[in-house]
Parts: C-alpha cells; sequence; structure tokens
C-alpha cells in the first residue's frame, strides 16, 4: 500500500483508494487489515498442523504452535522494522527510469538490523516446523530357530 500512496505503479489509483476508503490515512487501514487477514490464516493453519499431528504427540504439537508463533513474530517484526514514508523516494526513483538506484534504496531500507533477526526468526521456525516427530521403536520379531525339538 505504501508504493501504491506514492503513487506507483499508478498515481490515479491513489486518488481512487482515497475515495473509497474515505479518508488520507488508507494506506495503515491496509497494512492492519492485511496483519490480521496474515494472522488469521496463520491460526487456521496452526489448527491444521494441529489436527494432523495429533497422533505424533504433545512435544509435536507444541512445535507446530511454536514454529506458526515464531513466523507471525517475524511477520510483524519485519513489517514493524520498514516504515512506509521511504516508499516515495523509492518510487520517484523508479518513475524516473533509475530502477538500478531503487533496488539499491529498497535494499538499503530492508537491510536493518531488526530485519535480520526477523530473518533468523523466520529460519528458526522453518527449522523447528520441519522437526520430524521421535520415532517410536518397533520392536522386530524374528523366527525362533529350530533347535532340534521336533513336535
Amino acid at each position: 500500500p505504501h508504493f501504491v500512496a506514492a503513487g506507483w505503479p499508478d498515481p490515479g489509483l491513489t486518488s481512487e483508494l482515497e475515495q473509497l476508503f474515505g479518508y488520507p490515512g488508507w494506506p495503515g487501514l491496509v497494512m492492519r487489515l492485511g496483519t490480521t487477514a496474515v494472522t488469521i490464516l496463520l491460526l487456521f493453519a496452526a489448527v491444521c498442523m494441529v489436527i494432523g499431528r495429533r497422533h505424533l504427540g504433545a512435544r509435536h504439537l507444541l512445535r507446530a504452535v511454536l514454529g506458526l508463533t515464531g513466523f507471525l513474530w517475524a511477520v510483524t517484526m519485519f513489517t514493524q522494522q520498514v516504515p512506509g514514508h521511504h516508499f516515495d523516494e523509492v518510487v520517484n526513483m523508479l518513475n524516473s527510469q533509475q530502477t538500478g538506484l531503487a533496488i539499491d534504496r529498497l535494499l538499503e531500507i530492508c537491510s536493518g538490523q531488526g530485519v535480520i533477526y526477523a530473518g533468523v526468526i523466520f529460519l528458526v521456525s522453518v527449522v523447528i516446523l520441519a522437526w520430524p516427530p521421535r520415532r517410536r521403536q518397533q520392536t522386530i520379531l524374528t523366527a525362533v530357530p529350530n533347535q532340534g525339538v521336533n513336535q
């Protein structure tokens, strides 16, 4: 929403969205709506994972919930670390055909310490979710060899 509010790809789209939402602070509203949608989807994913992992034990269920919580935390941390007011500058560069400079500025915005922490939390969440359950020991039954006693 911050790119659209800054006038990219179409400057007229900003005024249309302002009319649709009824006030100029619509980018923040769209970000909050997106955060709410992501939260609801992650809760739905948590329910599906818990249902799918219910027969594998409580530890495996807790890892699923912990991994999804890490995902939500990483997304929230990332959105808080990337401020929206820098996007005007990036859009101006894109509109003046300075694509390389715009990409460089965008990467500079996204290279803060909080963004790196969000990436690490995301990676740890993936590892937690990919952690397989403890395998149950299976008893292998073998035939007892004949010891010379006939029945």
